[in-house]
This record gives structure tokens, C-alpha cells and sequence, in this order.
């Protein structure tokens, strides 16, 4: 009997480990949509969902936490338990927040961790099929010749479409009139009727009239051209200012989440995000695939607060 209970108290130790190993393995791993569903987040994540799932070997769910311009679900993952199984699904245009909100529940640099870039949905800037604007170059040359610039609409103001218009004025010297709107419907419609000079969209938002032809891209908002818009040529081809005026969408973790499990749910996500079937559904849905690893994530993250705080002071932009 004696050597049983020694053999338990050596054992016990290493079932309990094991239990426990077990148990964390089948855990969920929840990533926070701070949106609606049927957005732009939610739907790149899907898209994702049951190849990641089965790359890190555990449910993948989604709870959606919206609100407060996407503060409410940020604030709960910002504040959640640091063990990599709580993540946020984000833009990167999160690191303007700082600029705009006079008041925060978290820290988007001190709170959060990067852990993986997934995707972009790019911003075009479009016309009207019959405008008499050609290139970008054409609109920038009437631009400046009016003193209040040219009329651009976009999905609300502080939006990500605003801001890159704003950005494409101030980078290439030219005033806009921002006019913003609560759907694409009556921009199209603007635009035809030429009460618009152009629109600053998502090219997932517009695919259809793009394909359509009732509208014509004339440049598109980033360092590069777009996968899902390959004729369209980038501002700097354009003889313009570089721009990277594009939503770019990632996942964040708690700060003081371990290394290792950011890096382990990093490569599962860079793997995913190389999935032929995944890569073509993220392209339907009018996103290009952006892969990243940590440093380069947040490196993005950076970026987004330095390059839209002069601009958000400028315009004066607050959001409560």
C-alpha cells in the first residue's frame, strides 16, 4: 500500500498538468467583433473563422461587442484576461482614436498587443462614368483652380473614405468640399447627375458599378495597386503624393499576453491568409490580403496615429 500512495503522489502532479493542458487545448478562442454583423470586420473574419479554427486545433467563435464607435468591444478585450484565448478583431485606423476622442476606456498602445495583419479593403477615389475627368491628375488641375475646391462624397465624416480625401487635398495642394452621405445608393446617383465631382469609396463597396461601368476609379488610396482592382493605378503612379488611405484590418490580444501564443496565433493566420479558397472569398468580398506579423502590425498601428493627427487637428476633428 505504501508504494501505492507513493506512486500517486509522483503521478498525481503530472495528471493534474496534463487535465490542464487538455482543457486549455479544447478552450474556445474568442475573437471580439466590436461591430454589428454584416460589416466589413465580421465579414473578412468569417471568411477566416474555420481555417483558423483548424490551424490552431480549437473553436474559433466570434462575439460581437459593438458600440461607441467600436470602443465598447475594444475597451472588453483591452481589459480581458492576457491568455491569448480573448482577441480583437480591428482596423488599424484604431490608432487615430487618441486625436479624435477626448476620453478613451483604454489605451490602444498600452492595453493592446498586435498580433497579425489580415486584410485591406483599399479606397478609391471614382467618378462618374460620363465625367469629363479622366485621370486624377485632370481633377487636381480644376481643383485648384477653385477657391473651395471640388465637391467629394463619402460614407460620413471621420470616416476612413473622408479621411483619405482629406489627405489626398492636403498631400497635393488642393481645397475639397467633403459632402457625406449615409449610403452608396445616392452617391451613385449624384455622380451620374454631376452634382459630385468624385467619391472616395471602398473598392468592396463599389465593385459592382466598378465591373458595371458606371463609374470609373481613377486612383487607388495606397502604396500599391489593389488585387481586386488591378487596372486602377496608385496615386504615385498618378504623379501625385504617395497615399495609404486603406482600411487595413487586424488582430489585436491584451498586453501582457505571452510571446509565444501571439506568435503561435500570428502564423496560424499567416498561414490561413495564404489558403488559395480563403484568398479568393477575402477578394470576392472586396478585400486584399495583408499579411504581417506582429512587429510590422503594430509598426502599422504607429503609423495610422502619426500620419491622421495633424490632419484630425486640422479639421477639428472630434468624435464625443
Amino acid at each position: 500500500m505504501r508504494w501505492i500512495r507513493k506512486l500517486l503522489m509522483v503521478c498525481l502532479p503530472w495528471l493534474a498538468a496534463t487535465a490542464i493542458a487538455q482543457g486549455s487545448s479544447g478552450q474556445n478562442l474568442t475573437v471580439v467583433v466590436p461591430y454589428t454583423p454584416g460589416g466589413s470586420t465580421d465579414i473578412a473574419m468569417r471568411i477566416l473563422q474555420p481555417k483558423l479554427s483548424a490551424l490552431l486545433g480549437q473553436p474559433v467563435v466570434i462575439d460581437y461587442k459593438p458600440g461607441a464607435g467600436g470602443n465598447i468591444g475594444s475597451a472588453y478585450v483591452a481589459k480581458s484576461k492576457p491568455d491569448g484565448q480573448t482577441l480583437l478583431m480591428q482596423a488599424t485606423i484604431m490608432g487615430m482614436y487618441p486625436h479624435v476622442y477626448a476620453t478613451l476606456p483604454f489605451d490602444p498602445f498600452k492595453d493592446l498587443v498586435a498580433v497579425a495583419s489580415m486584410v485591406e479593403s483599399p479606397t478609391v477615389f471614382v467618378v462618374g462614368a460620363s465625367s469629363p475627368y479622366k485621370t486624377m491628375a485632370d481633377l487636381v488641375v480644376e481643383a485648384r483652380k477653385r477657391p473651395g475646391g471640388v465637391n467629394v462624397a463619402s460614407g460620413g465624416t471621420g470616416s476612413p473614405a473622408h479621411l483619405a480625401a482629406e489627405q489626398l487635398a492636403k498631400l497635393n495642394g488642393f481645397k475639397i468640399t467633403h459632402i457625406p452621405y449615409k449610403g452608396t445608393a445616392p452617391v451613385f446617383s449624384d455622380l451620374l447627375g454631376g452634382r459630385l465631382d468624385f467619391a472616395s469609396l471602398s473598392v468592396g463597396a463599389i465593385m459592382a458599378q466598378l465591373q458595371g461601368g458606371q463609374v470609373r476609379a481613377l486612383v487607388v488610396a495606397s502604396p500599391a495597386r489593389s488585387a481586386i482592382a488591378p487596372e486602377v493605378p496608385t496615386t504615385k503612379e498618378a504623379g501625385l503624393a504617395e497615399m495609404s488611405g486603406g482600411v487595413r484590418f487586424f488582430l489585436a490580444a491584451p498586453a501582457g499576453t505571452s510571446r509565444s501564443r501571439i506568435n503561435a496565433v500570428s502564423a496560424a493566420v499567416d498561414t490561413a491568409l495564404q489558403d488559395p479558397d480563403s484568398v479568393q472569398r477575402l477578394r470576392a468580398a472586396g478585400f486584399d490580403v495583408v499579411r504581417g506579423d506582429p512587429d510590422k502590425t503594430q509598426a502599422m498601428l504607429q503609423q495610422q496615429y502619426d500620419m491622421w493627427g495633424p490632419i484630425a487637428r486640422e479639421l477639428k476633428l472630434r468624435a464625443d
